[in-house]
């Protein structure tokens, strides 16, 4: 084993040790001090005609250090189990505008510790460089880097990794200045990372696995992700303004975790997450965006990616969206928290031109004012669920294919809220709840398809309006509106065989109003002795209780003609009033019943073998 040490201490040097040449040159340790400015020190490895293993760069006993400015440090080592800066202090680079490069070949190499510490006078500008790459092997191991301007200075660090088993166990950047933190990682190859913590939803984004920190102003992170199993964490805080960053260009692989946290500390400061894209299956995303600015965060799951996890958690004037390209059994979610200085936005999209794709899990939770949420499915077997709380909240659900459920849901003393849900295809369910002590709440379904599930509670609430628009055959609308005075149901139903019952209760200034082109609309049974079998009522049952209320049923049209539909219309309550209208068609049956004071009962049928039966 050969030592070489060398000390400079003059203002510019240079030193340049080279294994080459050295005799039996494997295992060889290597020390460098330096002390002043414009230095180099270029020290090679490679072990040219030896055998090339066990060299040593620094460690806690012999530090490399580099004291002062524009100092630059190169370190190449070929072969295994070469180690740089080991433990401790390990490699040092103190002063502004330093530079270090390291090359390792090769498997089971190590950098432990290298520090890059600028600490120019205050209001000048300052710099750190680094990069490092390991390539070609397996079981390769970064252990601690860090970078550090106490000035304006600016750190930038670029690490690569190739190969099996690999690890960049934490990488972090701090400045306190008017500048920026830069990092670029590479990955390419299985099982790199080697997590600490991490798992389900990337662990939340409390981080660790291999972690990367940032603190300060702009910081920036970009991952390259190439490969099998690997395991990634961020951390990004913005302590005195400015912007956090990160991007990944492609996650390709399978079994991949990363998790990311972001900090922001003031209105001005601005979070920004892209994960684009994510292609392969049962890879993990969590990310965690909070604080006091403007987060948004961009999720990408590719083509025929399936069984991925991913998550976004976001605060305050937040954007958040995940999309799911052509994928199976993926799970995406968004949780955003309130608003302080801005609204929030979220919208999750499974979108596929091959609609048999499915079985994906969509969630957004929003708290706070004045919320956007939007769900996209195409897909069969989908599962979407929206829940808002707080006022001037509008949800969205778009649904494209069989089999689909959705659940929208917004509370807590509400007012202005929307929701709008769209289904186009066969067996979907959609519920939606509006609840809590509120006003001028709205919600509007349209569905295209057959043996569709739509169930609707708008409970405790003041003009809460319901319209149902549906074409299709054998669907089914459970609509409830609980205490909702001056609130309004509207049912326009085109097909056979539809099923509906509506009940507005304990209210008062109801307006019902249900239109039906098709046959057999209604629950089914009837005539027998007629007159709408006595008023016992039940089959397509629309219902008020309180007082003067308005409830509008029209069946048929002179274009349209309109058969067995049964409506049975019931009113409990004074000054309420119901007007029938069957404009063509035979064999239809309305039972009405009021009980009450004042109530006005209008029908009027054109066609055959009608019956009608009013009990008052």
């Amino acid at each position: 084993m050969n030592k070489v040490r060398l000390a400079l201490l003059a203002t510019a040097a240079t030193g340049v040790i080279s294994a080459a040449g050295l005799a039996f040159a494997a295992s060889n340790d290597a020390f460098v001090e330096q002390n002043g400015s414009s230095n180099t020190a270029s020290i090679n490895q490679t072990n040219a005609g030896a055998e090339t293993q066990g060299n040593k760069v620094g460690n806690s006993t012999n530090v490399v250090l580099q004291d002062g400015d524009q100092n630059t440090l190169d370190i190449i080592q070929s072969g295994d189990s070469n180690q740089i800066g080991l433990l401790g202090s390990g490699v040092d680079q103190l002063g502004d505008g330093n530079n270090f490069d390291a090359l390792q070949s090769s498997n089971s190499n190590v950098i432990g510790s290298v520090q890059q510490v600028e600490s120019t006078a205050t209001g000048a500008t300052g710099t750190n460089e680094l990069t490092i790459t390991q390539k070609g092997g397996a079981s390769n191991l970064v252990t601690a880097v860090s970078q550090e301007t106490t000035a304006n200075g600016t750190n930038s660090a670029e690490v690569t990794q190739n190969g099996a088993g690999n690890r960049l166990k934490t990488l972090s950047q701090f400045n306190n200045g008017d500048s920026t933190n830069s990092v670029t990682v590479s990955i390419t190859g299985d099982d790199n990372g080697t997590a600490d913590s991490l798992t389900n939803y990337a662990s939340l984004a409390n981080v660790n696995g291999s972690e990367i920190t940032q603190s300060g102003t702009d910081n920036s992170i970009e991952l390259i992700i190439s490969g099998n199993s690997n395991q990634f964490g961020a951390a990004q805080t913005n302590d005195a303004g400015g912007t956090n960053i990160l991007q990944t260009l492609d996650v390709v692989g399978d079994q991949n975790e990363i998790g990311v946290s972001q900090t922001a500390h003031s209105a001005t400061d601005t979070n920004s997450l892209t994960i684009n894209k994510i292609i392969g299956n049962n890879n993990n995303v969590g990310a965690n965006q909070q604080g006091y600015g403007s987060n948004t965060g961009t999720i990408t799951l590719g083509a025929n990616s399936n069984n991925n996890w991913a998550k976004l958690i976001q605060s305050n004037g937040a954007k958040g969206t995940i999309t799911v390209h052509a994928g199976d059994f993926n799970r995406a979610s968004i949780e955003q928290h309130a608003a302080a200085t801005s609204d929030n936005d979220a919208e999750i999209e499974v979108t596929s031109t091959n609609k048999t794709r499915g079985n994906n899990h969509l969630y957004i939770n929003q708290w706070g004012n004045a919320e956007v949420a939007k769900t996209s499915v195409i897909g069969d077997y989908n599962y979407s669920s929206i829940k808002q709380t707080a006022s001037d909240n509008d949800a969205t659900v778009t649904i494209t294919g069989d089999s689909n459920k959705n659940f929208t849901y917004q509370n807590e003393y509400s007012t202005d809220n929307t929701a709008t849900i769209m289904i186009d295809g066969d067996s979907n369910e959609a519920r939606t709840y509006q609840k809590d002590y509120g006003s001028d709440n709205n919600v509007a379904i349209d569905i295209t398809g057959n043996n569709n599930s739509v169930e609707d509670h708008q409970l405790a609430s003041t003009k809460a309006d319901l319209d149902v628009d549906i074409n299709g055959s054998d669907n089914a609308i459970l609509s409830t509106q609980q205490t909702a005075s001056l609130s309004s149901v509207s049912f326009d139903i085109t097909g056979n065989g539809n099923q509906f019952d509506a009940t507005q209760n304990l209210s008062t200034g109801d307006a019902m109003s249900v239109t039906i082109y098709g046959d057999n609309n209604g629950k089914g049974t009837w005539a027998l002795n007629g007159a709408a079998e006595a008023v016992s009522l039940i089959s397509g049952e629309l219902s008020q209780s309180g007082s003067n209320n308005v409830m509008d049923i029209a069946i048929g049209s002179s274009l349209l003609g309109s058969s067995n539909n049964l409506v049975a219309a019931q009113q409990n309550g004074d000054s309420n009033s119901i007007d029938v209208s069957i404009s063509d068609g035979s064999f239809n049956e309305v039972a009405i019943s009021q009980q009450g004071n004042g109530n006005i009962s209008v029908v009027n049928q054109v066609g055959s073998s009608n019956i009608v039966g009013i009990s008052q």
